[in-house]
């Protein structure tokens, strides 16, 4: 269901550079935890401020706490103008 990604990035601000080549595509990328909140279905998990990956509760391995350093892997929707973030779907913490 999930397939491999097509790029790791070891920094949103690596990620941010080239991010246009990638909507559509799956990638890894490692970040910071700023905030997260979640339901039992989904978990909202933002890194470094501007990037918002969206997380099946289920699937969640593992506590998350702020400052904590992730690798999340997860197919690039896009940039939202009005939100000012990147956003994420089909998410995985790594």
């Amino acid at each position: 269901m999930y397939s491999d990604s097509e790029k790791y990035f070891n920094s949103t601000s690596n990620f941010e550079k080239v991010h246009l080549e990638y909507v559509g595509k799956v990638i890894d990328i490692k970040g910071v935890v700023n905030t997260f909140d979640g339901d039992e279905k989904f978990t909202n998990i933002n890194l470094d401020g501007s990037f918002l990956f969206s997380v099946e509760t289920t699937n969640l391995t593992k506590e998350i706490a702020i400052n904590d350093e992730l690798v999340i892997k997860g197919r690039y929707a896009g940039y939202d103008d009005l939100f000012d973030e990147y956003s994420f779907t089909d998410c995985f913490v790594k």
